[in-house]
């Protein structure tokens, strides 16, 4: 709760931040495989943060730390802003809540509570660029991501029984690491 509130009143202020920065100009771009990609800067930042953290957790340096209940508000807060900000707030999140003691079930359940409140407050301030936008015609992606978020949760409630902890952890942590990449090469 502590987390999860600050997170989600946080990245209400990211994508409010988001929406304001929507309209910068790339750094630079190019084209690979038939495709146009522009670096970013706040993508930039945001994928050597995420690199960062990703690399000390993978060589094990994050692994003895942990991180205390009073500072999870503050981790909330990082983690809901530049979750709004940048649309990944998964990783932000994942960097606390695999410090903060839980168990394998308790990182994936509140991470998916967490998930669907702070994408909640995102999509209210999206809300009026997405009218603008008019996205009647997306129906079928739509509906494509929500069964394709059903049977992976199905899949990943199978599978939590039989990984351990440390393989959440280094599973998070290459998923973070191919996420920084991607930002900061401009893919997404």
């Amino acid at each position: 709760i502590r987390f999860g509130l600050t997170a989600m009143l946080a990245s209400a202020a990211g994508a409010a931040v988001l929406c304001l920065l929507a309209d910068l100009p790339s750094i630079a771009n190019y084209q690979l495989l038939g495709h146009s990609f522009g670096i970013q800067p706040v993508k930039l930042v945001l994928g050597l943060l995420m690199a960062g953290f990703a690399v000390l957790e993978l060589a094990g340096k994050g692994s003895t730390h942990t991180i205390a209940r009073q500072h999870l508000p503050l981790g909330g807060l990082l983690s809901g802003f530049f979750g709004g900000l940048s649309g990944h707030q998964g990783a932000f999140r994942s960097m606390f809540l695999l410090k903060s003691g839980l168990t394998k079930e308790q990182f994936i359940g509140t991470s998916a509570v967490i998930g669907f409140l702070v994408d909640l407050a995102r999509l209210v301030v999206y809300a009026p660029e997405m009218i603008k936008a008019n996205l009647t015609n997306q129906a079928s992606l739509l509906g494509s991501a929500i069964l394709a978020a059903g049977v992976g949760a199905v899949i990943g409630n199978v599978l939590v029984k039989k990984v351990t902890f440390r393989f959440v952890e280094v599973a998070a942590s290459l998923l973070l690491g191919f996420v920084a990449l991607a930002l900061i090469t401009g893919i997404l």
